[in-house]
């Protein structure tokens, strides 16, 4: 896609300066006005545009500008970014213009527990975008360029500790809980932080006045599962209700975006060798949500007057996984042969890879990859949200 199709497509909606949007190539005076102007146009909620905005922005933010220029796009403005990327003018002077100009119109405070990680990092962009200030929380707190803003504090806090935690919460006026663990190592167990450390950050946030607390967990949760992380997050589900009882709870199905977990590795086996390997025949049904709509969806949930107990956040298509596998493989033009792997076989082989420091391997991936990952008719999902998702094809089309 052109340069100017994706400045007509996101900023068509947008007037800012009185223009029609073809006038924003212009450089100059009136990429300054449009600049000035964006700070309070809120981007595309929905469709087509939403997803190029999205992606634009991410883009932008995670490998195009340097990051005293990120710190300032990311705080909005889809026809700022429009311009700049249509006039080419230069950037540094925009972006200090942008700076000046912005303010904070909604003094919220949103506590992100795990603010540094995968999705946190995500929902603490988002929640900028939706006019919170926010506090990222995580036991390492190094400010991540893609972050940065005037609005967001990095704390330390570490979700074991009852202290650091309500330091964390005091005077916030809603909590997310986005920590999670897929390898439990030494004192770090799943019952441990999807069960105990969950139930603490809800007890001090009930105590502190919270008035909102969102709950990752994840699709299938349930504590009566024979997979101890599954059990684990069900458990965990349980004992967060028990001690905030108007909790959020948000599951996500799998989630694809930059520098996953998911999508990530499989295109690195895929280049590495001739043959992939597949979880037994292939049959698992996954339904992959884009990382970014997750994120908005958990925003956009703390803006809800009436929020659904539960949200299942999965992606508009389901993939059997040997489907989905074909489907990464023919976009990035690989050729590879796939072989059916039984699950005996994969669970032995974890059973090795986790003595490793850094295991590509873990018996909670083989468990998880025996049982369907898709939402539940059941619960609200993203349309509940006003969200149309992004379909992991049209993603892969853009990388």
């Amino acid at each position: 896609m052109s340069r100017t199709a994706i400045v007509e497509i996101i900023a068509e909606p947008y007037d800012a300066i009185g223009q029609r949007p073809r006038d924003l190539a212009l450089t100059g005076q009136r990429l300054k006005a449009a600049i000035v102007g964006a700070q309070s146009r809120r981007p595309p909620e929905n469709g087509r545009r939403a997803v190029v905005w999205r992606r634009v922005r991410e883009l932008y933010l995670d490998a195009s500008c340097a990051a005293e220029q990120r710190d300032h796009v990311r705080a909005g403005g889809a026809r700022a970014m429009a311009g700049a990327f249509q006039a080419g003018a230069d950037r540094g002077r925009a972006h200090q213009c942008f700076r000046d100009q912005r303010t904070v119109t909604d003094t919220r405070t949103v506590v992100v527990f795990g603010g540094t990680g995968f999705l946190g990092r995500r929902v603490v962009r988002h929640l900028l975008d939706h006019r919170f200030s926010v506090r990222a929380a995580s036991r390492h707190p190094a400010p991540s360029a893609a972050v940065k803003s005037a609005t967001v504090v990095f704390v330390r806090a570490d979700v074991n500790d009852d202290e650091s935690i309500v330091d964390a919460v005091k005077g916030a006026f809603a909590v997310v809980n986005a920590v999670s663990l897929y390898t439990e190592h030494g004192r770090q167990t799943f019952d441990s932080i999807h069960v105990e450390a969950a139930a603490r950050v809800a007890r001090h946030s009930r105590q502190s006045g919270v008035q909102r607390l969102l709950h990752v967990s994840g699709i299938r949760a349930n504590a009566a599962s024979t997979s101890r992380y599954i059990a684990s997050r069900g458990r965990g589900e349980a004992a967060v209700r028990s001690e905030f009882p108007a909790v959020t709870i948000i599951r996500p199905a799998v989630m694809f975006g930059m520098d996953d977990s998911f999508v990530t590795p499989l295109v690195g086996l895929m280049r590495t060798f001739p043959v992939f390997p597949l979880f037994g025949g292939g049959r698992t049904l996954l339904q992959p949500a884009w990382v970014e709509d997750v994120a908005e969806g958990m925003a956009r949930a703390l803006q809800v007057a009436g929020p659904a107990e539960i949200y299942e956040l999965a992606g508009p298509q389901t993939y059997s996984y040997q489907t989905l596998v074909r489907t990464i493989s023919e976009r990035f033009g690989f050729r590879r042969a796939l072989l059916p792997v039984p699950f005996t076989l994969w669970r032995a082989l974890a059973v090795i890879t986790e003595r490793l420091p850094y295991p590509p391997l873990a018996r909670t991936q083989v468990e998880l990859m025996e049982l369907d990952n898709v939402a539940s008719p059941d619960c609200p999902g993203f349309p509940a949200l006003g969200i149309n998702p992004c379909p992991l094809g049209e993603f892969l089309k853009r990388q």
